[in-house]
């Protein structure tokens, strides 16, 4: 029989991960499908997608996984608002990476710490209303990812180093 503990810890995560991506989805609607006037880059990203759409060649102009993703979209016919979507939930899921690398960095599980929801939560909050990634999902897109990347890279840099 299981304790009574680990059955609570249980239902948190049971019930923690879909609310958490649940929300991220409907934020993400919310962003993708956007107006394109909202942002200054916006309208310039929604045509350099139309472009790829058109010719279906990669031409060089961003970074290369940039364009696979891109050229991914505009193979499969999707509309713009669905590529800023896909993009949106690609940050999302680049933040939850860097969230819960962050606090497994520090050996912080959630047998050890009751409070390692929360610290999920404060992590991913203080992110989401930051002014730098609100700006990744309607101007400054490719550095908002390519941010995750570099945040992943020190993580690991830490561990190997200190680890």
């Amino acid at each position: 029989m299981r304790p009574i503990h680990s059955f609570f810890i249980a239902n948190k995560i049971a019930l923690f991960i879909p609310a958490v991506i649940f929300m991220q989805i409907l934020l993400s609607l919310f962003i993708g499908y956007r107006d394109l006037s909202i942002g200054s880059d916006t309208y310039r990203y929604a045509e350099y997608y139309q472009a790829l759409k058109d010719c279906l060649t990669l031409c060089g102009e961003h970074e290369v996984g940039f364009q696979i993703f891109g050229y991914i979209f505009a193979y499969t016919g999707q509309t713009s608002a669905s590529y800023f979507f896909g993009i949106s939930l690609f940050i999302f899921l680049m933040l939850n990476l860097v969230s819960l690398k962050f606090v497994t960095m520090f050996n912080i599980t959630y047998e050890q710490n009751r409070d390692y929801f929360l610290l999920l939560l404060l992590i991913f909050f203080i992110c989401l209303l930051s002014p730098f990634f609100v700006s990744a999902h309607i101007n400054a897109i490719r550095q908002g990812i390519a941010s995750f990347f570099v945040y992943l890279s020190l993580f690991f840099f830490i561990n190997l180093s200190f680890g």
